[in-house]
Formats: structure tokens, sequence, C-alpha cells
């Protein structure tokens, strides 16, 4: 690996925000290498173990998206081509590398990296390798040594096989950091069923049980959202099925009034090899969105998503469903709806509408972000976006590069739910130059009853009133790192934790904003060049 050259020019910055008065400490050093990417932070005593992937090819967007999967939610896993060369780092508190070392890994064919986790004082990296362009992939962990990363001992813990393809994968962790689950889904034969292929590991990647589980639908009828893992080892899955065609999302009742054309379900495994089925769906509410989480406080699994109360319509609210631990049915569904304070300055920010007595919110494409606060209550972040894709005019015809594509952001919402009742608050925000999809979501943080929020925005929007309609970050220099504090009134601040708008090419990509602890993040950012980028590692931390 060629040096990093690591200047340390520490920015030690201290925000006071929020009520509380929190301390938020910024610190960054400069790391100079072209295409860097810093992904799977750890904390260790005295500092941090990261792995860096360092690309060969100029230009290399977000690894985070594997093109061959349908079920990648969280980017929690990394697609490495074969190009790139993958290191072990580890940093002292002021991010020096102060040891390194190459990963070997055999014949990296569609080398897919799920995470590094840390319990009990051992550190695990989990990755997946599909060997000589065969339809079998097989599932490694490998634990790493973190005082002198000489000895990595790695295990084969799982094989998926399948006839069409990679599988696309997804692992999940119990709240308790405990176990472990990966689910694959994969079509078969002329796409009349789905497969699953599940299997559950303690953190140490030991086997407890794995099976293969077939859904009886086609691929145009059937759509998965979301997993969890609870601490005891039962594991969680919802999925949308459709009537007739995956596109045929309503029909008529004997009324003629459209109602939905699919019934959104959770289908539970058990350690016990017990499963279950339960509907969450309501037949006069079309549900968008499907999350599961797992609520320790409460000792329930718990659904929560968007609706609308027409096909095709606005975005209504959101909605929340707790599934019974005994007898795994679903309790009542509840409909919380947009107030109308929040539909007038989503109006006004560009993204909500009220004809035809639909009120909400008109971007139906949305990406979730969901946290659990001592007493239970659901801290629920929902960030509306648009995919684009634009023509420019950049000398050459019919060229590929004159097609430029990406995500167009919109404001921030924030719902606060209790057993009772729910508080919305809208955070302005607004991106137009097409940002790559990590940037989309804003990294949550619970702290004494406080929420704080990591994003970036344009570092004009922290001048304008709150009611005003925020102003439109059109590139890269534009974009700063923003903090936003809320309290559980729904009140909100803002602060800068740094403001890059003086750096030309500036970029801050939001996938690489990783959770070192719970306390702590990592992120990377660049200053793009027309030669090099200067590649930039920093941590934030809630003192």
């Amino acid at each position: 690996m060629k040096p990093y050259s690591i200047i340390i020019n520490s920015l030690l910055i201290l925000v006071s925000l929020s009520v509380q008065a929190q301390d938020v400490t910024l610190f960054e050093s400069e790391t100079y290498d072209d295409n860097m990417v810093n992904i799977a932070p750890v904390s260790i005593d005295g500092g941090y173990i990261s792995l860096i992937v360092e690309s060969k090819e100029r230009n290399w967007e977000d690894p985070k998206m594997n093109p061959s999967s349908i079920f990648n939610k969280d980017f929690n896993y990394t697609y490495v081509p074969n190009e790139n060369n993958v290191y072990l780092s580890k940093m002292d508190m002021d991010l020096n590398i102060i040891a390194e070392t190459k990963l070997l890994f055999d014949d990296a064919h569609d080398l897919n990296i799920y995470g590094m986790y840390n319990y009990d004082g051992q550190t695990t990296l989990y990755y997946s390798q599909r060997k000589n362009f065969s339809n079998e992939v097989y599932i490694y962990s490998m634990n790493i040594d973190t005082k002198n990363l000489k000895k990595q001992k790695k295990q084969n813990i799982h094989t998926i096989r399948s006839p069409h393809g990679i599988p696309a994968t997804r692992l999940i962790v119990s709240p308790d950091s405990t176990k472990l689950a990966f689910i694959s889904q994969s079509w078969l034969g002329d796409n009349d069923e789905v497969k699953l292929d599940i299997a559950l590991f303690n953190i140490q990647g030991t086997p407890i049980w794995s099976d293969p589980v077939y859904l009886d639908a086609t691929s145009e009828r059937i759509s998965i959202t979301d997993a969890v893992v609870d601490n005891t080892g039962n594991i969680y899955l919802s999925y949308k099925l459709f009537d007739k065609y995956r596109n045929q999302r309503s029909k008529k009742n004997k009324k003629g009034e459209k109602i939905p054309a699919y019934d959104t379900r959770i289908i539970t495994f058990g350690l016990d090899e017990t499963e279950a089925y339960v509907t969450i769906n309501d037949q006069d509410k079309f549900v968008r969105k499907c999350d599961l989480i797992y609520n320790a406080t409460k000792g329930k699994v718990q659904a929560i998503g968007t609706y609308s109360i027409k096909d095709g319509g606005n975005l209504s609210g959101v909605f929340l469903t707790d599934l019974d631990p005994a007898s795994m049915k679903a309790e009542e569904s509840k409909f919380y709806k947009f107030d109308k304070k929040l539909i007038s300055l989503i109006k006004k920010d560009g993204f909500g509408q009220t004809k035809d007595k639909d009120p909400g919110i008109e971007i139906r494409t949305v990406e979730t972000n969901i946290h659990i606060k001592k007493n239970g209550d659901i801290v629920y972040i929902i960030q509306p976006y648009k995919y684009e894709e634009r023509y420019i005019n950049n000398g050459f015809r019919n060229s590929a590069n004159n097609v430029e594509s990406g995500h167009n952001i919109f404001s921030i919402i924030l719902a606060q739910i209790t057993d009772s009742n729910v508080l919305y608050t809208r955070i302005p925000r607004r991106s137009n130059y097409l940002s790559q999809f990590g940037e989309l979501i804003a990294k949550t943080l619970i702290r004494n009853d406080q929420i704080y929020l990591l994003y970036t925005d344009y570092y004009k929007n922290l001048e304008r009133r709150d009611d005003e309609k925020p102003k439109t970050m059109r590139n890269p220099s534009h974009s700063s790192l923003v903090l936003a504090n809320v309290n559980s009134e729904g009140n909100y601040y803002r602060s800068f934790l740094k403001n890059r708008a003086e750096e030309e090419n500036f970029s801050l990509s939001m996938s690489d904003f990783q959770a070192i602890n719970r306390s702590d993040y990592m992120f990377t950012s660049y200053i793009g060049g027309l030669f090099s980028n200067k590649r930039n590692i920093g941590t934030v931390s809630f003192n």
C-alpha cells in the first residue's frame, strides 16, 4: 500500500448546543490518497480499528450499493470490485495510522464486506465471496488481532446456493449485539417462488441454526421490505404480497372504492422451528413503506412506516403496529396523520400539496431511520427524495457522460411517537445537485432524551428563518456538516460543525458516516482536484 502521508492538522472544535449545553467535539486529520474510502470502524482501547478500501479507479462512486442487490438496507455491506485493495488499519485517538496490514481474500470475485463488530474484547469481520463465478456464495468470519494486526483467523460459517445468480444478502444484528443473522433472497425456477436462506449465529460466528424458507409467490407478487432479529434469536421479516401484479396497487370493492390490492405481512422464524404469519394491512389505507424494529424496552417487535389514503396519492402520515410476543398476532394499527402545520411547511418547501383533498407529502419515495428511546418511545426519521437523470452538454455527442444521475433531497421530517400520540418536526434542507444515495439519511443519536441529527446541507440555510423555504444546494462545494438538536417538545436548534463553503469541490459522503460506538461517529470527506482527491478522516464525539 502506498503511504498515506498523513499530515495531522488536528481541528478541535467544541460546539455547544441545546438546552442542556451538550458538548460535541469534531476532530479531523488530513490524509492524501486518491479515492480512498473509509468503512466499518470499531473502537478499541485508546483508538480505532478501521477497514480502508483503496480504489485503483478514478471517480469510484459510492461502494455501499451492490448493484446485484435489491435487499440492501442501511448500507450494512460494501461491494468491493476486484481492482481494489482492502487494508486493515489501526489508528490512535488522533487518527494517526499506527499499524496496518493488507487483507488477503482468495480469488475475490464479488467480495462483499458486511461489517466489523467488537464484542467482549473480540473484533470480528464478516464478509462473503463467490468462488470462480459459481452460484455458491461463501460467508466467512475473520477474527482480528487488534494488538498487532498480524494474525487473522477466518472460517467459512455458511454457504448459500443460488441457481440464478448471486442472491441479495443482508446481515442483521440483535439489539444486545449477541446474535446475528444472514438472510439471502433469490428466485427459483420460472420465478414461481422466492427462496430465503436464513442462518443464525452468535456474535463470534458460531452457528445456532439455518434453514431454507420458500415463499409461494412470483416475482411480480412479492416485495421484501425489512428484517430484524431479537435478543433471543427469533427472526422477523416483512414483505408485501400482491394479488396479481406488482404494479397493481389497488382494486375496487363492492362500492366501487379503491382499496389496496396487497397485504403487508410479517413472518417470524423461531428457535423452536416454528413459523407464523401476520397481516398488518388496513383495508382503507395504502401502506407505502414498512420497517421493523425490536423494541427491547417493551419486549416486542413493532412495524412502522408511511401510508397513503389514496392509490398513488400523497403520503398521509405514519402508522405503527405492535406484535404480541406471545401469540405473534398483530395488534390494531395506529395511523398518525401529518398535522396541518407540517403540511403547510412542506408545501412551502416545494414537496407538499393539498389538491383533490389529499393533503400530505407529494414525494412518495422516502428513506427512513428508526431509533428507540430508553422509555420505549420511537424516533422515526423520514427523508423524502427524488431520483433524477439530467442531460448535460459536455461537448461530446451521444456520450454516456451526457447524463448525470442522483437524488434530489428535500427537508427532513422527524416523528416522535409515544403510546398515545405523535409529534412531528420538519427540519428544512434542500439539495439539488443530485447527491449520491448515502447522503440521503441523517445519522441519528439519542442522548439524555435529546435527539441529534448529523447531515449535510447548504451552508446558507442556517441564515434563513425556520418558516422560510430552504435554499437549494446545487453543487458539492456548498456542502457542509450540520448538527441539529431536537428536544422532546419538537423544537430544534442547528449549528454547523464544519462549514466548507470556501473550499473548492468539497464533498462529504454520509454513507461513510458510521457509528463507532454509542457516542462516536467516523466520517470521510474529500476535496476534489483535477488529478487527485485530498481525503480527510474525522470523528464526531458526543461528550
